[in-house]
């Protein structure tokens, strides 16, 4: 007698999405509640803009995971803003996004949402803490981005791992997602470090104008990922059902 893994398989997605909830509300309560002090709501307002737009703006690598360029203005709002700030706006934008999406998709239920925010925000706070705990500015930023990579990409191996109906080993499925994401990630993070800089040398009526001048030409190389990524998914896809056609027609190829 056989007994199906498939319910097992959703009660510990179920679980796992459950614990990054409460680890993400748990952040949420130990740190985004700390008292801040910002020299300009309308130097942050840009910075949630910008992630509104990278969130809204993702890229499909596989069934269960996104990608995106929110990661250099997070990076960005640990060294301007701090930690806390980091984890709020993270937390707030991400959620934003992903309930907008799936109200317009007509998709349910919306703990998805809270799923995808408690998730970033862990990666994000990951991030702050081994940026507070370096002494220097280059090598927090060095420790933040480093702590952001291996965080995020043992956070999404494990929903990968989860939803896979073929299972392969956790090192293998961590190895893949971090071949996929680490050249992207690594060419564009040291952006996250040079944007600080600028906009703490010019003057504030340009600082608008020189983030932008850096970040809009990412967004379009995104952009142009993205178009690549969506045509080698239908590429893959089509290569699948041709090869399924020829299995159904002759199974002794198979």
């Amino acid at each position: 007698m056989m007994v199906s893994l498939k319910p097992v398989q959703l009660i510990l997605d179920k679980v796992y999405k459950i614990l990054i909830i409460v680890g993400g509300f748990t952040l949420l309560f130990l740190f985004g509640n700390q008292e801040v002090i910002l020299h300009s709501w309308t130097d942050l307002s840009l910075f949630v803009v910008l992630l509104l737009i990278s969130n809204a703006f993702r890229i499909r690598l596989s069934v269960n995971i996104e990608y995106s360029l929110a990661f250099i203005i997070e990076l960005v709002v640990i060294q301007l803003f701090g930690m806390s700030v980091a984890i709020l706006t993270t937390f707030m934008t991400v959620f934003l996004v992903n309930t907008v999406k799936l109200a317009i998709e007509r998709k349910w239920p919306f703990y998805n949402s809270l799923f995808n925010a408690a998730l970033s925000t862990c990666t994000v706070a990951a991030a702050g803490l081994a940026y507070n705990l370096a002494t220097d500015t280059i090598f927090g930023f060095i420790a933040a981005t480093m702590a952001y990579f291996i965080t995020d990409i043992t956070l999404l191996a494990v929903v990968q791992y989860a939803g896979r109906k073929r299972k392969i080993p956790f090192k293998d499925e961590w190895l893949e997602i971090g071949k996929e994401i680490s050249l992207n990630f690594f060419v564009l993070a040291p952006l996250a470090y040079l944007i600080p800089y600028i906009f703490n040398s010019v003057e504030t009526q340009n600082r608008l104008f020189f983030v932008l001048l850096f970040f809009v030409p990412v967004m379009l190389v995104n952009y142009a990922f993205r178009l690549y990524t969506n045509i080698r998914q239908s590429y893959l896809n089509t290569v699948k059902t041709l090869v399924a056609v020829i299995e159904v027609k002759d199974p002794h190829v198979r």
